[in-house]
């Protein structure tokens, strides 16, 4: 929470240790990290813009949404 908290926008949280990444297709437009693996803590940005026209260097303020293994 801390790293997404003083990160200068999300482009440079890909940068920090948690393998921040932004999801694709029913995900699109939301961000997850690791966290104990298999769970991801899942947050997303608060434009309310379509996902494809965000521009994530541009993003600072993050909305968490869960704690969850996707992959299962």
């Amino acid at each position: 929470m801390a790293q997404i908290s003083e990160a200068a926008n999300f482009e440079a949280l890909r940068r920090l240790p948690g393998h921040y990444h932004d999801l694709v297709g029913n995900r699109a437009g939301q961000w997850a990290c690791d966290l104990d693996q298999p769970y991801r803590l899942i947050f997303k940005s608060t434009n309310k813009g379509p996902a494809a026209q965000i521009v994530w260097a541009n993003e600072r303020i993050a909305k968490m949404l869960e704690i969850v293994n996707y992959h299962g």
